[in-house]
């Protein structure tokens, strides 16, 4: 990809993340670039346009500098499990979850992930861990079992 291309997609990547009000990921530790940022923020426009692959892309780059960054091992589990690589993104979510544990939002991917596996138990035990977090994304995952489906998106 040319550097105008790359320039291109940043700039669209944070104005999409922009308007859509999503927060900006934790700031970088000392001595990490802002490059980043702007490399995440490219992963989450890519995920609003359902470009799985290149969303991947980009949150494993963002992971080769911040390999610390749980939010980016939760949508780079994301990426995964929309692309049917689910035992990909379950190693994804659970790194993500061995740094953050209450990052609510990798709980919910991961309990969809094993609904999609057919692992009806361990996707409940997902969700009672997730009930005290966030209630909202707990009746998201509560669907899921109920139904045998995740969310297309």
């Amino acid at each position: 990809m040319s550097r105008l291309a790359v320039a291109l997609v940043l700039t669209a990547a944070a104005a999409l993340a922009h308007a859509a009000g999503m927060a900006p990921p934790p700031a970088a530790p000392a001595g990490e670039t802002a490059g980043a940022d702007a490399r995440f923020d490219a992963g989450l426009a890519l995920k609003q346009q359902r470009r799985w692959k290149d969303a991947e892309a980009a949150f494993r780059d963002v992971l080769r500098e911040r390999p610390q960054q749980a939010a980016a091992w939760s949508e780079l589990g994301h990426a995964l499990k929309m692309q049917q690589r689910y035992d990909d993104a379950v190693r994804a979510y659970q790194r993500a979850l061995d740094l953050q544990p209450t990052l609510a939002q990798a709980v919910e991917y991961l309990g969809e992930a094993y609904v999609a596996m057919g692992r009806r138990a361990d996707a409940e035990k997902q969700l009672a861990r997730l009930e005290p977090m966030d209630a909202a994304l707990a009746k998201q995952l509560r669907e899921a079992i109920d139904t045998g489906k995740i969310a297309a998106w």
